[in-house]
């Protein structure tokens, strides 16, 4: 009879076991990690996609609005300050020449976070030689630096060169890259922008995701755990009752 009732209590305790432990494993299992963003965007160097004036243009303007476009944000506050020491102007003689970095505002220009504008103070002298060095400190929002120096070199024409002048600068000319990974890119960074200070990202949205996927149902553990207690109850009622028929036998 006692061992009868051990056997009992032994199976009693180990379907309650069970049932409690099944509920753990089966949601911990929902997560696989498996995560699709390889994060080749952030990766990728900063790279000059186009400029107005090219190496060795000639017969430029004494008053030249040099327009570079990338293929990341360079403008963002966060990285702003320090892009602005990036740029030398010098002339022949080696000699640098005060020029103004133009930078939009990437928070109310969006089309152009990828854009600068180099400019000297003053008009250049006639036929002369000059060089805008672009140093490999210049980066991105995302961190991306550009690999090597940049140097363009070009020499001015006249008082009447038109050429690479303000004049001659489309704002609507933005310079679109047709890399799919800086597509996905910009596209995270103008979501973010209109939550939180510009910050992107296509990354956040797939973090999310897995989030997402990872999360207990609550529903569903609860109607899990009424299960276990009613098996469990069921069980204690089902022993009493066979205990009270062996112990009038």
């Amino acid at each position: 009879m006692k061992k009868t009732q051990s056997k009992l209590i032994t199976l009693i305790m180990s379907i309650l076991l069970i049932i409690l432990i099944s509920p753990v494993n089966v949601f911990a299992g929902n997560g696989d990690g498996s995560g699709g963003g390889d994060g080749q965007g952030k990766n990728k160097p900063l790279e000059l996609l186009n400029q107005s004036i090219q190496d060795d243009d000639t017969d430029i303007s004494l008053e030249p609005y040099i327009v570079l476009d990338f293929n990341k944000n360079v403008v963002n506050l966060l990285v702003k300050e320090d892009n602005e020491k990036c740029f030398k102007l010098t002339d022949s003689d080696g000699k640098s020449v005060k020029i103004n970095i133009l930078m939009a505002d990437d928070q109310v220009d969006l089309d152009r976070r990828r854009q600068i504008i180099v400019e000297p103070a003053k008009a250049l002298k006639e036929d002369s030689k000059y060089t805008l060095e672009i140093s490999d400190d210049l980066v991105a929002k995302s961190g991306s630096k550009l690999e090597s120096d940049i140097e363009i070199e070009f020499t001015t024409g006249t008082s009447s060169s038109t050429k690479s002048s303000k004049d001659e600068y489309d704002p609507d000319a933005v310079v679109e890259d047709e890399d799919k990974d800086n597509k996905t890119e910009d596209s995270d960074n103008q979501n973010n922008d209109e939550k939180t200070d510009n910050s992107n990202e296509n990354n956040d949205s797939e973090n999310k995701t897995n989030e997402n996927d990872q999360q207990v149902n609550p529903t569903s553990n609860n109607t899990t755990i009424y299960i276990a207690i009613a098996v469990v109850a069921v069980l204690i009622i089902g022993f009493g009752v066979y205990y009270k028929k062996s112990k009038t036998k």
